[in-house]
């Protein structure tokens, strides 16, 4: 038996394991640096920095398009459930906008603010003839911020599912009084009730500069949730649907940070393997790993500059980038791929430069010079760190 041939899906089987098992030994054991980058924002605010912000405007229901109190029935039967839907839920979710979006704006440390309990007070003098955008550039804003609820709707349905059980196959008596076989079947034992809800919003912001009135960015966002739930009867009261509005909103909040502010981005990038070996390199890795990042950086460099190991180069270029100099790293991996005329060098050159020229920009939306040294605190952190 020992000349038997091995099933062909049997033999690739044996092989996509073996596969798997190679890659996540490697991966596991493979140093990686995280570089932390300032990203500008996408709308340029640097010259609105004072921010005048008004109360998220409400969205209402009409008289054909307001929610029933009760819940519908999809074939459920005679199942009677208050909606979760309550009056005021388009003022709940305005309200939790405004403090969501308030929240956002003080996180990014980018603006100073004008409350919207202050705003909506100079805003709601215009009717009365006051110039309110005169009045908040005396308070120092110079862009105005509005935002809405454009669009809301919910629904919410109740279906029934059937309760089985199997009845075994057996013997019964028939009118006669004659014994006769059964089959096996299922009998219905009751039925579960299951509420579906179903919200879909709209929100946007605009931003105006309060010296022209012109509107110098607007974006909306839309979404839409569905959230299912078992009954324990055939009555009662459905759970609020505010939550799926609420969750929307907040879902919204990581786009518009960017979109306003100056961020920073994080990302692990793997330190380049040790092919063609190099035994002084290999103890660089050993030092990454133990955290000793500059004796690492040392050792890289040395390789580099005296035997040409491009690897070396590499790891080193990656690892003076993770210490914020940037400019340095650059300069390395450049001087490493006009040696080497390695793809992968090539590759992370390119997104070295165009890392420093997001850089620039930020630092030009956040009015500091392109000199300032990175690392001192003021622009980005960053870290090195090794996988296990």
């Amino acid at each position: 038996m020992s000349n038997m041939k091995r099933k062909p899906h049997v033999v690739l089987m044996s092989l996509l394991v073996l596969a798997i098992v190679a890659v996540v030994s490697l991966s596991s054991c493979a140093s990686y640096v995280r570089i932390d980058s300032l990203v500008p924002a996408e709308i340029d605010l640097g010259a609105y920095r004072n921010l005048a912000v008004s109360s998220t405007k409400s969205f209402s229901f009409n008289a054909f398009s307001r929610p029933s109190p009760w819940v519908r029935s999809m074939g459920a039967g005679n199942i009677s459930v208050a909606s979760g839907i309550s009056r005021n839920l388009e003022t709940q979710v305005a309200s939790f906008s405004t403090d969501r979006l308030m929240d956002t704006l003080q996180r990014t440390g980018f603006f100073s603010l004008i409350p919207p309990a202050v705003t909506d007070a100079y805003l709601a003098g215009a009717s009365a003839g006051v110039d309110a955008f005169a009045l908040l550039r005396q308070s120092g804003a110079t862009a105005l911020l509005n935002s809405a609820v454009n669009y809301m709707d919910c629904d919410e349905y109740v279906y029934s599912k059937a309760r089985t059980k199997w009845i075994p196959e057996g013997q019964s008596t028939d009118t006669e009084g004659n014994i006769v076989f059964v089959p096996g079947h299922e009998v219905i034992e009751g039925y579960d009730y299951y509420l579906v809800q179903t919200a879909t919003v709209t929100f946007s912001y605009s931003i105006v500069d309060l010296q022209t009135g012109m509107v110098i960015a607007a974006r909306s966002f839309s979404d839409k949730q569905t959230h299912e739930v078992k009954l324990g009867g055939s009555s009662g009261f459905a759970p609020t649907i505010t939550p799926l509005f609420t969750n929307m909103i907040s879902a919204f909040q990581d786009s518009i940070r960017s979109q306003v502010a100056p961020s920073v981005v994080s990302r692990n990038i793997s330190l380049m393997g040790n092919k063609p070996k190099n035994a002084f390199a290999k103890e660089a890795y050993k030092e990454v790993d133990r955290g000793n990042i500059r004796s690492a950086y040392t050792m890289f460099l040395s390789q580099w500059q005296e035997v040409r190991h491009v690897p070396s180069g590499y790891n080193a270029a990656l690892l003076l980038e993770s210490s914020g100099d940037n400019d340095g790293a650059i300069a390395l991996m450049e001087g490493v791929y006009a040696a080497s005329g390695n793809s992968q060098v090539w590759k992370e050159l390119e997104r070295m430069r165009l890392s420093r020229d997001e850089r620039r920009q930020a630092e030009s939306q956040l009015g500091m010079s392109t000199s300032t040294q990175e690392g001192d605190g003021s622009v980005t952190i960053t870290r090195t760190v090794s996988g296990e």
